[in-house]
């Protein structure tokens, strides 16, 4: 994918549509966590107590087959939704660097240097930049008189 570079008005225009995304992966991962604990946790083998002559025995539980091919479908059709979202919040123009919390960088150009504008999934807009080589440990502010943008 060929990322563009955007101004930091460009990218604060997105971010409603960016948190969009996110609020669907986010459902859709929280599904997701469910689905794979309820296949993680079905039982294969259960102790049972014979009354009758005083003793537990152990016994395999059979599993219903269409019930776990189910399952497993609908992960994948999940997991595909989820790879969507993802791919869609990349088309705007985005980095993702993480999904939980969400945390993703755009393109920019500061004084014709390459720059990454930072957003977190907490921020009300794009508050912080970092050069290309840095992570986002040493972003900085961006103060008012900043300008982004490959016109500028």
């Amino acid at each position: 994918m060929i990322l563009k570079t955007v101004t930091l008005q460009e990218v604060n225009g997105l971010l409603p549509l960016v948190r969009e995304h996110f609020f669907r992966i986010h459902v859709l991962l929280a599904h997701l966590q469910h689905l794979k604990g309820t296949v993680k946790n079905k039982p294969g083998k259960r102790l049972v107590f014979d009354e009758k002559n005083e003793f537990i025995t152990i016994i395999k539980k059979k599993i219903k087959a269409k019930k776990y091919r189910a399952t497993a479908r609908e992960i994948r059709e999940i997991e595909e939704m989820v790879e969507k979202e993802i791919n869609d919040v990349m088309r705007l123009g985005a980095v993702i660097k993480g999904l939980v919390p969400p945390h993703i960088d755009f393109l920019s150009i500061q004084n014709q240097e390459v720059v990454l504008l930072c957003w977190h999934g907490g921020d009300a807009e794009i508050k912080h930049w970092h050069h290309f080589d840095d992570g986002s440990l040493l972003r900085q502010l961006i103060a008012q008189k900043i300008r982004f943008g490959p016109h500028l």
